[in-house]
């Protein structure tokens, strides 16, 4: 049960309480699923009000940080890897027998801070959950961050929000220290554990360049924004967050050992550790708080035994796929995962069109009929003359997620959460005064979408099936309004100065392409197959009658994508639709 409070409008309320009601009267998980999304979409725009206080509380006074001896922690086991497990396993015992451990700083019913034994900085600590505690949440089997899901978002919450305070009780007591708090990409040990550390980086225990980059790199060290933002980002609950490995020990092996006050490159570990002693400048704000972490990404769950009956894939198979970099296996995994997932898209943002959800449901079930008639009529046509080589190269359609379907209205990639705080707050008033005023103006608006037919798209590219729409010439203006926004220029004296210069730049490169709307859904994806089979497809598709789809309800727009960090609402309705 989600906690919230009175600060929370009704319609969360009702968010809340609606989807245990559908699950028992027995509405399908998919409109269960799409309502927990909307929730917890709404709840992260609100604060965190679903956050419980009960774990979360540090004393008042002052935690004395006092750091052991090495002889207090228990000896290594013959798995080195298993070092926090027997640090657990002792500090249960010594609960157990009543005694205070002088390894362990902080301690409640559910969560443990104890001191690293090899501090990297002035103040060290590691939190983590407390061993054997099953009756309390579900993060007590979470060995890395490649084993978060999308449920676990609430109680991640509350573990973050422990280590702030924790972090905010030693600052408030020693004023020249600042802390931060993140992960290891690519950790050494075991189970999951939120590193708490000052920003000095001053110890004796740092000898080697990893110790630097580990802390010092904003990839390398995952900030717990970048976690919660990726799990907030979710699109279905059978997704696992999932670290790219191999491009972290790149930043491990390659990000040269600079200075995180003045960025100086050091030639060698001690000549680091000398400047760092004496660097007295201002260290620069940390820009990862504003975006998703590079290094995450999502992966597939392996199939139950159940699932993978009858089926060539094992058990012990998973096809990961990541956003943004192109790795090693690169395009080639992330069109696996697509069909399944909106994975490749969730790194951009985007003003999309709400409308009723009846008109997906609509499309998904025509795109997967049109795709299932080509693949009757192509084998049937050509099954005599094919060999299977050649039938496995045969084109076809990849229906996408009914979940992935959207009409994108204005696109702003990744610039959103680029964009300083008071950019993205002035970006959102203006889009709404801009669509207010289109509202208000003395002749009706109306905005609609009439479909067309299902077309292959883009143009001379040909790779996407999409469904083309027809806009109402109310809806075109308003685009060429909100672009106009976007290449605005600042009032006053000075010139070639912009409002919004990154979304300025991005509006301009997709206006060399595209000058205006075209208005579509993308449905699926064209796989195998000759130009000649595309260009057959083309013709088929052209020459197919649909049935008709019932009229769109235009309820405004919204934002889709990752959701920046300020506390604005990204609802944008439509006073007149038809």
């Amino acid at each position: 049960m989600y906690r919230v409070d009175g600060r929370i409008i009704s319609n969360l309320f009702l968010l809340c309480t609606l989807k245990p009601a559908l699950s028992l009267l027995g509405v399908p998980s998919s409109l269960s699923q799409n309502i927990n999304i909307v929730y917890r979409s709404t709840a992260m725009m609100m604060g965190d009000n679903n956050i419980s206080t009960e774990y979360t509380k540090v004393p008042t006074d002052r935690l004395v940080y006092t750091q052991p001896s090495k002889s207090s922690y228990p000896k290594r086991s013959s798995n080195w890897r298993n070092g926090l497990y027997d640090i657990l396993d002792l500090v249960e015992e010594s609960n157990q027998q009543g005694e205070d451990n002088p390894i362990v700083l902080f301690q409640n019913e559910k969560y443990v801070c104890i001191y690293d034994m090899y501090p990297k900085a002035k103040y060290h600590m590691l939190l983590m959950r407390r061993k054997n505690i099953e009756h309390i949440g579900q993060i007590n089997n979470i060995h890395t961050l490649n084993d978060l899901q999308p449920t676990h978002l609430d109680e991640m919450k509350e573990f973050h929000t422990l280590g702030k305070n924790i972090a905010t009780n030693l600052e408030s007591y020693d004023q020249s220290t600042t802390m931060k708090l993140g992960y290891h990409s690519v950790p050494s040990f075991e189970p999951l554990h939120l590193h708490i550390i000052s920003s000095d980086l001053q110890s004796s225990c740092i000898t080697k360049r990893k110790h630097i980059i580990s802390f010092a790199s904003p990839l390398f060290f995952v900030d717990p924004i970048s976690v919660e933002m990726h799990l907030e980002s979710a699109f279905a609950d059978s997704c696992l967050l999932s670290v790219r490995k191999e491009r972290a020990t790149s930043v491990l092996d390659d990000t040269p050992m600079a200075c995180t006050r003045c960025k100086r490159q050091a030639v060698s570990v001690p000549d680091w550790k000398r400047h760092n002693e004496v660097c007295d400048v201002i260290p620069m704000e940390k820009e990862t708080d504003q975006k998703l972490n590079s290094l995450l990404g999502w992966k597939r769950q392996p199939l139950s035994e159940e699932e993978n009956r009858g089926t060539k894939r094992s058990l012990s198979t998973t096809v990961s796929t990541f956003d943004g970099v192109q790795t090693k296996y690169g395009k080639r995994l992330r069109k696996v995962e697509d069909k399944e997932t909106n994975n490749a898209r969730i790194r951009n943002t985007y003003l999309k069109i709400d409308m009723d959800e009846s008109i997906f449901d609509q499309l998904h079930n025509m795109v997967n009929r049109v795709g299932r008639e080509w693949t009757e009529e192509n084998n049937t046509r050509h099954q005599q003359t094919k060999s299977k080589k050649q039938a496995k190269k045969q084109l076809t359609i990849s229906p996408r997620s009914r979940h992935s379907l959207h009409m994108t209205y204005f696109f702003m990639g990744r610039v959103l959460n680029d964009m300083p705080s008071e950019e993205v707050q002035r970006w959102n008033t203006m889009v709404r005064s801009c669509v207010s005023e289109h509202n208000n103006k003395s002749t009706p608006r109306f905005y609609s979408l009439s479909f067309k037919s299902i077309v292959l798209f883009p143009p001379n590219r040909n790779y996407l099936v999409v469904a083309e729409f027809e806009a109402s010439s109310d809806l075109v203006d308003l685009y060429g309004q909100l672009c106009n926004l976007a290449l605005m220029e600042k009032s006053g004296d000075n010139t070639h100065e912009y409002e919004f210069p990154l979304l300025r730049e991005l509006t301009l490169k997709q206006q060399q392409y595209d000058s205006k709307w075209i208005p579509h859904i993308t449905l699926g994806n064209v796989q195998g197959g000759s130009r000649e089979d595309v260009t057959r497809l083309g013709e088929w598709l052209g020459n197919k009658t649909y049935e008709d789809i019932s009229s769109t309800n235009i309820l405004g727009l919204s934002l889709g994508g990752p959701m920046p960090e300020v506390d604005i609402n990204w609802k944008f309705p439509f006073i007149n639709s038809k």
